[in-house]
């Protein structure tokens, strides 16, 4: 399975993370225009540098 071709791969952690694609996201991937390509871009970028920390990310509360 290919990985869009400017998701840039970079490690904070040490251990090693990958995103992987079905075939209908990179799909779907493939139909983006090109301001949000770059925001999925960015979005993949942070994930795999670091998937714990981020803007966006917040932890779980149980019961």
């Amino acid at each position: 399975m290919k990985r869009p071709a400017d998701l840039k791969v970079g490690l904070m952690l040490s251990e090693t993370f990958e995103v992987q694609f079905a075939d209908e996201a990179i799909a779907d991937y493939g139909r983006l225009d090109a301001d949000m390509e770059r925001r999925v871009n960015t979005a993949f970028n942070t994930l795999v540098n670091n998937p714990l920390f981020g803007p966006n990310i917040t932890k779980l509360h149980g019961r």
